[in-house]
């Protein structure tokens, strides 16, 4: 029995289809993982990645999307909140504890607190549904182009802060920073110009593919500040430009 089989019932794999107009493929052979209990949703989101370029396996519940992870790696999961045997965001944690990947959280939600909570818990994007499915495929473009490999041996160096672009890796002073594809993405836009202040809105579209993501903005800014932090007091640190932006300074900055 193959591994797709072995899954079970409530798994569905959707090949991919011809592009259809206005959506870009940002990376032949994609494997994402939706996760969606909705069966109207999930057929509408599968069908709409799976026109972008991308294989889709769809789940119906967090058992299912353990084992499909365990089985095969996704490249992305699409994750809903509201799964009939478990917390969406307590599954988002998991996953990304158990692989790294980037997870895009797709749901119907009015509570913002899940939004942040959701980002807190890892989660590289957040999508409210009913959403515009060409945006949906062009945000999961933007969280696959962060994961391709930089041309060999380009590392970037501020202070005692070394960025590995090829294995997306960060060290300070030697030790790993244990960083999510969003956090990643952001800590290597600020190093590129240690110093400078960059605008809110060049950082925001540079993480999350537009300028408006301001709350995603503010709690990845706090997220990588505490595990710079985390790691002592000398350390590089993101200072704020009230008004304008962020930057990348030393310790002593």
């Amino acid at each position: 029995m193959d591994s797709e089989a072995a899954l079970g019932p409530d798994v569905e794999w959707r090949r991919p289809a011809p592009l259809s107009d206005g959506w870009a493929a940002p990376g032949p052979g994609a494997r994402i993982l939706l996760v969606e209990d909705e069966p109207a949703w999930a057929r509408i989101l599968a069908e709409a990645l799976a026109a972008g370029g991308h294989g889709v396996r769809s789940v119906r519940s967090a058992a299912a999307a353990r084992a499909a992870v365990a089985a095969d790696p996704p490249d992305l999961v699409v994750l809903d909140l509201t799964l009939p045997d478990e917390d969406g965001l307590v599954l988002c944690a998991d996953l990304k504890a158990a692989v790294s990947v980037p997870v895009l959280i797709c749901c119907q939600t009015q509570r913002r607190s899940d939004v942040v909570l959701g980002l807190r818990l890892g989660a590289d994007d957040f999508v409210s549904r009913p959403c515009d499915l060409e945006e949906l495929i062009e945000r999961v473009g933007v969280l696959l182009r962060t994961r391709a490999p930089a041309p060999p041996g380009h590392v970037a160096d501020a202070d005692r802060l070394v960025l590995d672009r090829i294995q997306r890796r960060a060290r300070l002073g030697g030790v790993a920073v244990p960083l999510t594809s969003g956090e990643y993405q952001l800590l290597a836009a600020l190093a590129e110009r240690p110093g400078q202040t960059i605008p809110r809105q060049e950082l925001a579209a540079t993480v999350f593919g537009q300028p408006e993501s301001r709350r995603a903005l503010d709690t990845l800014i706090w997220r990588v500040r505490a595990k710079l932090a985390a790691l002592g007091p000398h350390t590089p640190r993101v200072a704020t430009a009230r008004g304008v932006g962020y930057r990348l300074v030393g310790a002593g900055g």
